[in-house]
């Protein structure tokens, strides 16, 4: 194609100059933002301190030696009361109403905090005694309506030195009078942050209560807790309202940890550090009884903090992110690169590149001036697309010439990693780091370029066969086999893609995964070093021979399938860059021992193939010529 190169040549200069603009700064934050922080929940102190008879104070002495520097408190629950035997329920004559539930309340200072709380929520409780009160609380409410806070208990801890995450719980569509009567408590000016208690965020249910709380994080200054993976209902709306004061958080929820091992859970909360950024653990303890409970436990955290140190980070205090977006200059030269593949890619099926280049700048330079987000989501989706597409292109056209095929696979390697600076330094925005904004092509990404590449297998005339008559023409039984299990292949890759999959990992796949996240700090992409990679070094070894067009779009695809993941390890943004390129090279180095291993394989079965061919042959002979 005319201007081609050319051009390419120039996509690929502007995603280099752009990328050199942003790499720099983002290099720099991420090697300074090394101090994790982690913090402990206090109703698992308790819980521990119950069952093994250990004074909490020396626990919390412990936690502080070890390295903890702050502690979860929750709010009173009626559940969590009762399962301390600080509240007990109890039987009252018929004169009182019986829709309340009654309670032996031995502390004052508990009962009145209640009192009051409920009092706010309009919930007002009936006091038969001094000690006894009736609550109009369902059972099914008993661990969602926070009863107040425990100010000795905050007091104590701010005494040991210990950092305070109060962990409110919301009350479904709290009015904003209401949220405001609740965040007046004097409870507030302790904290240090909030991480929410429960499914949803404080003032989730009204927007103007929304509004409200992320107004009162901003003016107290105080962090809450964006949780990963836990989807509590209003996060998202509360992240964009504030994300000045967000800090993404990991945990491991109770219902999970029972089912981990200390060492699984330290391997998860060190692969969201190191793959995902994250600087806040919230680190809930194994709490079933054995024997050696606070055992167990205290080495749990001694190893996660070993872990931590080993990886290159340091123990400290964690501060929300400082607003940060990519220049303006950077954009442009990005805008202008997609603009000019989008073009390319559009010219290999279709006449008149010149006129979608023109159009594809004025869109994305028109949305940059006026919609920056916008433009970023554009430039993402069609990166996602073009240089996936174009370097297999690439790697088509050098294999049909037959010419420089090294230079070809240099080269397609070039088109895709310029498409990744693309996204990884185009994309390193606060708010995408925070994942309030997200990489929105995923899907487009891993599916578009597969179809575009078979289309362009046999309009490049590769195979000297058409569309037509591979689709019409009679399939032999072993190819239709191959056909059903791309298809379910096929299925699978989509289920298994993206950020939330619907199909998980195998026990099998998810131990090689460890093994090799143990082996390697960074773990390489699977279908990189298991598919894509290992199917190019397969079509370059058997370029000489001939073999059925079928199975050499299975190898295409495989291609296709590794430089599309190479592509989608730069759309984490929140994935530090270095960690993406180690990544790559683990993935890269692997797969040559990969494709020696199908390599071997391959040849023994072909040869096993042909010597199980010759059986009855002999015999076939003698009866022909019988006949």
């Amino acid at each position: 194609m005319k201007n081609y190169k050319l051009l390419l040549f120039i996509a690929i200069i502007c995603a280099l100059f752009g990328a050199l603009i942003v790499l720099p700064s983002r290099l720099k934050n991420e090697s300074v933002m090394k101090e994790i922080e982690v913090v402990c929940d206090w109703q698992d102190i308790e819980v521990i301190s119950l069952r093994l008879g250990k004074p909490v104070e020396e626990i919390l002495d412990e936690l502080k030696q070890v390295g903890v520097s702050a502690i979860g408190v929750s709010d009173y629950d009626l559940k969590n009361l009762q399962q301390l035997g600080k509240v007990l329920p109890v039987v009252v004559n018929h004169d009182y109403p019986l829709n309340l539930r009654y309670f032996y309340v031995s502390n004052t200072l508990l009962k009145e905090t209640i009192v009051h709380q409920l009092s706010i929520l309009g919930r007002i409780p009936v006091e038969i005694s001094p000690n006894i009160i009736g609550l109009n609380i369902t059972y099914e409410e008993e661990d969602k309506i926070g009863l107040g806070w425990d100010y000795n208990l905050v007091k104590l801890l701010k005494s040991k030195g210990f950092r305070i995450v109060l962990r409110p719980r919301n009350w479904q569509g709290i009015s904003p009078e209401t949220l405001k009567a609740i965040l007046s408590d004097p409870i507030f000016d302790q904290g240090d942050g909030l991480i929410f208690f429960g499914d949803q965020v404080l003032g989730n249910g009204n927007s103007e209560s929304l509004k409200e709380m992320a107004h009162f994080l901003e003016m107290k200054k105080l962090f809450w807790g964006y949780t990963e993976f836990v989807g509590q209902k209003g996060e998202a709306i509360l992240a964009r309202l504030v994300p000045s004061q967000t800090i993404r958080v990991h945990s491991i929820p109770p219902d999970e940890i029972k089912n981990y091992t200390p060492l699984e859970a330290r391997e998860r909360f060190l692969r969201a550090v190191k793959e995902r950024s994250i600087r806040l653990l919230y680190v809930r303890f194994f709490t079933e009884p054995e024997v050696n409970l606070w055992g167990k436990n205290y080495s749990y955290l001694t190893g996660l903090f070993s872990d931590i140190v080993s990886s290159g980070f340091t123990r400290g205090t964690v501060h929300p992110l400082t607003p940060f977006e990519p220049p303006l200059t950077t954009l442009v030269l990005f805008s202008i690169s997609v603009a000019i593949t989008f073009a390319l890619l559009y010219s290999y099926f279709l006449p008149g590149k010149w006129i979608i280049l023109i159009i594809s700048l004025f869109v994305l330079l028109g949305t940059l001036f006026q919609d920056q987000m916008l433009n970023l989501r554009i430039i993402g989706a069609l990166s996602g697309i073009t240089y996936p597409s174009l370097a297999i292109f690439f790697l088509i056209d050098g294999f049909r010439s037959q010419k420089n095929l090294l230079l070809s696979i240099l080269i397609a390697f070039g088109i895709i990693f310029a498409g990744g600076l693309i996204v990884s330094c185009g994309l390193y925005h606060w708010l995408y780091v925070l994942r309030i904004e997200q990489y929105s092509g995923v899907k487009t990404s891993f599916v578009i370029p597969i179809f575009l590449v078979i289309l362009y297998l046999f309009r490049s005339g590769y195979f000297n066969r058409s569309i037509r008559s591979v689709v019409l023409g009679t399939l032999k039984r072993y190819e239709f086999v191959i056909l059903m299990i791309l298809a379910g292949g096929f299925v699978v890759y989509l289920t298994r893609s993206g950020n939330f999959p619907l199909l998980p990992a195998g026990m099998l796949e998810s131990k090689m995964r460890l093994w090799l996240e143990r082996l390697l700090f960074m773990r390489p992409r699977t279908k990189e070093f298991m598919i894509g990679y290992p199917a190019l070094w397969l079509l370059l070894s058997f370029r000489r021979f001939h073999y059925q067009p079928l199975f050499k779009i299975v190898l295409w695809l495989g291609v296709t399938i590794g430089f599309i993941t190479f592509f989608n390890s730069f759309c984490h943004i929140h994935t530090p860059f270095l960690f993406i390129l180690l990544r790559f090279f683990n993935a890269f180095i692997l797969s040559l021992v990969v494709f020696v291993i199908y390599y071997l394989i391959i040849r023994i079965a072909y040869w096993i193939w042909k010597w199980l061919g010759q059986f009855g042959e002999n015999n076939v002979h003698k009866k022909s010529t019988n006949i």
